[in-house]
């Protein structure tokens, strides 16, 4: 059974939030489009009982709501995605930026409410490797973008754009290597694997796809 040590109120809407990989540390990205940073008490009941939720860092990030949030490989950065179509990717121990882009824009019509040309907001963010993020959108488009080895984005543009699925992407999920991952939208499962592509770095999807229901 878990038992609670501690609350802590929020000042808007959750949205989303990750563990850091390593640290007690816990991101939060709210409804207001703030980011913040939260040292979580330890986990040692005699300790936590004199031990309180502490606020690292707290910004007003994105313009719209923060989506999605994910660290780095190595827990040093955190990226953050919001409504208004940018990632940006800032330290964790200070919050500041130190790298964005903009989330390409859509170029046709994908449903009657989205047109060409409009913001297509971030879903889904995986830092898979130290050299690659992994970025789903809500017309379930698939980006991978090249990292540099302080995290920041070598270029401004996704190095492969893919459609694995034909509506939207619910979540996506990493292998155990962090070279295969698989994504699904709620009725049919979509699995890669990032180096048996047409050349080294390509991302080829696998025939194994699978439609709930279907007994495929």
């Amino acid at each position: 059974m878990f038992n609670s040590i501690c609350t802590y109120p929020i000042r808007s809407d959750l949205f989303t939030q990750v563990i850091h990989p390593s640290s007690p540390l816990l991101a939060l990205g709210l409804a207001s489009g703030h980011v913040q940073l939260q040292r979580l008490p330890s986990s040692d009941p005699k300790e936590a009982r004199n031990s309180a939720i502490e606020t690292a860092w707290r910004t007003r990030r994105h313009k719209g709501s923060c989506r999605s949030l994910c660290f780095g490989h190595d827990g040093d950065y955190l990226f953050s995605a919001g409504t208004d179509g940018i990632v940006k990717v800032a330290a964790t121990g200070t919050g500041q930026v130190a790298s964005k882009i903009a989330v390409p824009l859509h170029k046709y019509i994908c449903r009657p409410t989205q047109l060409s040309g409009s913001i297509d907001p971030t879903s889904v963010l995986h830092a898979q490797t130290p050299q690659t993020l992994l970025l789903s959108t809500d017309s379930s488009t698939l980006y991978l973008y090249d990292l540099r080895a302080n995290s920041t984005f070598a270029s401004s543009k996704p190095q492969q754009t893919h459609h694995p699925h034909d509506d939207y992407r619910t979540q996506q999920t990493m292998g155990y290597n962090r070279r295969q991952y698989d994504s699904d939208n709620g009725y049919t499962k979509r699995c890669a694997d990032q180096e048996r592509g047409p050349g080294r770095g390509n991302t080829e999807f696998l025939r194994c796809g699978w439609k709930a229901g279907s007994g495929e």
